[in-house]
């Protein structure tokens, strides 16, 4: 069955292989070879890089291993770096996933390892997150940040990307420290800490303008300007232009005595 003869043959030795097959009992072909003519002739090796099934009659058998890709019986190419084909026959190598990269030649998706700034999510990788980082390819874990610093972006890839974070401030030793009370900062980074408007407060680490309150005895929105609004015991408002106050001290006197108020002179119609 492995062998066939012209129409009319009367002797054994007219039976010749069939494509396939070769050699004096016409045995198949190994894995890797093929034969496409009928007779004797041996098995011809696969192009380099290909592979074919047992009993292959023809080089279009012959498909490109796992790494590698090309056309059936075609020179077999390595899959770039950051591909991988995991089956022979392949036309085209897969990109590895979106935050990942292989070798060379890679023949399975799992040779695709995670990039620097990504780390494992299941089976995928995913940008480390705002305040970690991660300097490596392979499979560890994003870092954290140093104390009260964060970074700006997702999928840092060192330590450098750390800049402190909103309501700190980088101190002489360039380390984040919190914001004093009375200051805040609304952005990342190195800078200053802003003082809170005057006559208001916030506490330490304030994030945001908002966070500073008016004091005692003055009144005004989250954030200023406060304007004096009261007077301790003893003292009495005075409105000296538009809507700027001050206290003053009250002027004992006898009723129908002059007092001054602010700048003003006035007649006491009170007693005291």
């Amino acid at each position: 069955l492995d062998s066939d003869s012209p129409a009319g043959s009367i002797s054994r030795d007219d039976c010749g292989c069939r494509p396939g097959y070769s050699g004096n009992d016409c045995e198949p072909c190994q894995p890797g070879y093929y034969k496409s003519s009928t007779g004797s002739a041996e098995c011809v090796q696969c192009p380099p890089n290909s592979v074919s099934n047992m009993g292959a009659d023809d080089v279009l058998d012959c498909l490109c291993n796992a790494g590698y890709h090309g056309a059936p019986g075609s020179t077999c190419l390595l899959c770039e770096a950051g591909t991988y084909s995991d089956q022979p026959g392949r036309a085209v190598c897969e990109d590895c996933p979106s935050g990942s990269y292989s070798a060379e030649g890679s023949d399975s998706r799992w040779s695709c390892e995670c990039n620097a700034g990504y780390a494992k999510a299941g089976d995928d990788c995913k940008a480390c997150a705002l305040g970690k980082y991660k300097t490596e390819s392979g499979t560890g874990a994003c870092e954290f940040c140093p104390m009260y610093s964060t970074t700006s972006e997702t999928g840092s890839v060192g330590e450098d990307a750390c800049v402190c974070a909103a309501g700190f401030t980088d101190d002489t030793l360039e380390q984040c420290v919190p914001c004093a009370a009375g200051s805040y900062k609304n952005s990342i980074g190195g800078e200053a800490c802003n003082i809170c408007p005057q006559h208001s407060s916030s506490p330490q680490a304030s994030q945001v303008q908002s966070a500073c309150q008016c004091e005692e005895n003055y009144d005004g929105p989250d954030g200023g300007p406060c304007r004096l609004s009261a007077c301790p015991l003893g003292q009495e408002l005075i409105l000296v232009v538009d809507d700027i106050s001050v206290c003053e001290r009250y002027t004992m006197c006898w009723p129908g005595q002059p007092v001054q108020r602010g700048a003003d002179w006035t007649w006491n119609d009170q007693d005291g």
